[in-house]
């Protein structure tokens, strides 16, 4: 970094943490925002059997895709899924039986409190840990959520939100900076460390008028994330 001509990263909250941490000079650092692929054409069948293969049915979970590891705040996750089952119940809001919180991806480090908290919680039959997904999975996976929800504590960027949006699944992020400059208004946003505010946008999600808003805005602003763009910028 001290040594560099110049530096691109990829985003503003990102620029700001080198800035503050190196004391590099901004006009020393650019902006190139992630992009992301064109989702694959997936066959409807090819669906249904990777859905099948994970015991789970469209419309009917929650989804987290990236790796498993503290900054991800996923025991958070799970304990806040677990009071929104028992508030769907009390609620009868969508049969509360067929609701499932799937997590998917690699384990990171620090993830056996992950685990530990699925059995705390009570909730084994209602987790589901896909570990590694290959690309047809992970798309097969966004597009037949009711929403992804990333309650990181910190990130640099957040391309799961991206991708997401972009097969116009909704996202619920946490209110961190990067998410409120990538997302921007076209997602539910919660206190990180608030679990009734995430069982609050869980339920809200479920309305059909709420999914179909955030997520026609969601596939306006995947939109400005291509790669082409991203090469314009370097």
């Amino acid at each position: 970094i001290k040594n560099s001509k110049h530096i691109c990263t990829v985003s503003q909250f990102s620029k700001d943490e080198i800035i503050k941490t190196y004391s590099i000079d901004p006009q020393k650092i650019s902006i190139a925002y992630n992009g992301v692929d064109t989702p694959p054409k997936i066959d409807q069948k090819v669906q249904n059997d990777i859905l099948s293969s994970y015991d789970l049915i469209s419309n009917t979970y929650f989804l987290y895709l990236g790796t498993l590891k503290p900054n991800k705040n996923i025991p958070f996750l799970i304990k806040s899924f677990a009071l929104f089952l028992k508030k769907s119940k009390n609620l009868k809001l969508q049969s509360s039986n067929a609701l499932k919180l799937v997590i998917a991806g690699k384990k990171g480090w620090l993830f056996e409190e992950i685990f530990q908290t699925v059995k705390k919680e009570g909730i084994e039959d209602k987790v589901i840990f896909t570990d590694f997904v290959d690309n047809d999975q992970k798309w097969t996976l966004y597009q037949n959520a009711i929403a992804s929800v990333l309650p990181s504590t910190y990130e640099g960027f957040g391309i799961p939100a991206i991708e997401s949006m972009k097969v116009g699944t909704p996202v619920i992020v946490s209110t961190i900076p990067p998410f409120k400059e990538v997302v921007d208004n076209c997602g539910l946003f919660i206190d990180p460390n608030n679990e009734s505010d995430l069982v609050e946008k869980m339920i809200e999600i479920l309305q059909p008028k709420v999914r179909q808003k955030y997520s026609l805005m969601g596939k306006q602003q995947a939109d400005k994330f291509t790669w082409e763009s991203t090469a314009k910028s370097i």
